[in-house]
């Protein structure tokens, strides 16, 4: 028997529950806030001896940056298209 795990109501269904609740409940700014002290630290250890490690760190950093960047698109789009559907008239 699998072991319960405290989710909230309806995230059984989702498959990223996690990352759609960041996306919903931060804004842009609060998303590339996100990553700036982890950057910066990275960056002064790129070029010591562990600068192959911190290289890929960043990079991975910059692709987990694409992709929530590319979940808020998502989101907003999503956004207008419901605010530019029209309710049907009673």
């Amino acid at each position: 028997m699998p072991a319960k795990t405290n989710t909230p109501a309806g995230d059984e269904n989702r498959l990223f529950p996690n990352l759609e609740r960041f996306i919903e409940s931060n804004d842009r700014e609060a998303t590339a806030r996100l990553f700036e002290q982890t950057k910066s630290k990275l960056q002064e250890i790129a070029s010591g001896a562990k600068g192959p490690a911190a290289k890929k760190a960043l990079a991975g950093i910059a692709q987990a940056e694409a992709l929530l960047s590319s979940l808020h698109d998502v989101r907003e789009r999503l956004e207008k298209e419901s605010k530019g559907a029209k309710k049907p008239r009673r």
